[in-house]
């Protein structure tokens, strides 16, 4: 991955989104759609996509090719940002999308990487190893691994939203890669 990845593709979109601001130098810097929220208003709905390797220029550039009801709807509605940055290192897609959803480093996240050497347990350790979870719709004597956020020592987005609406919110994720 590279500095403007998975983070330049990362797509909010929302009720309601806020006025745009001038851009931080330090900050990602947002595009805003015309729609506009009043001070204090909550989306309704949040969509994170994060796609490895689209930069945010293709956004732009390909916006043509795009159908109404796909990314047109969600850069029309929302807000997607064009300089945004990764500020650690490895960039991997499992500290990358930790990253993301947390909002904390790698260091605090706990996935440093995809893969890692624990000196306590003395092995490798894959980012979302979690040996005693149970795969679903998997074979009893199927080869999937099972994988879950047993090594995420943070917080996401989905369980701030939870323990902000008292546990009325409701999370969905879906990823192509188990790391993702």
């Amino acid at each position: 991955m590279r500095n403007a990845i998975a983070l330049t593709a990362a797509l909010m979109l929302t009720a309601k989104t806020p006025a745009a601001q001038p851009p931080d130098p330090g900050l990602a810097a947002p595009v805003v759609s015309a729609l506009r929220a009043e001070p204090g208003a909550r989306p309704r709905l949040v969509v994170v996509i994060s796609i490895d390797q689209l930069r945010a220029d293709y956004l732009t550039r390909l916006a043509d090719l795009f159908g109404e009801g796909g990314f047109k709807r969600l850069t029309g509605g929302g807000a997607w940002f064009v300089n945004a940055h990764f500020e650690h290192f490895p960039l991997t897609t499992g500290a990358g999308h930790a990253v993301l959803l947390t909002g904390a480093a790698p260091y605090k996240t706990g996935i440093i990487g995809n893969d890692w050497w624990d000196p306590v347990a003395r092995r490798l350790v894959y980012c979302v190893d979690q040996p005693r979870a149970r795969v679903v719709g998997a074979l009893p004597a199927g080869s999937n691994r099972p994988m879950g956020p047993k090594n995420l020592r943070s917080t996401t987005v989905g369980d701030e939203l939870k323990f902000a609406t008292a546990g009325r919110s409701k999370g969905v994720s879906v990823g192509l890669k188990d790391r993702a």
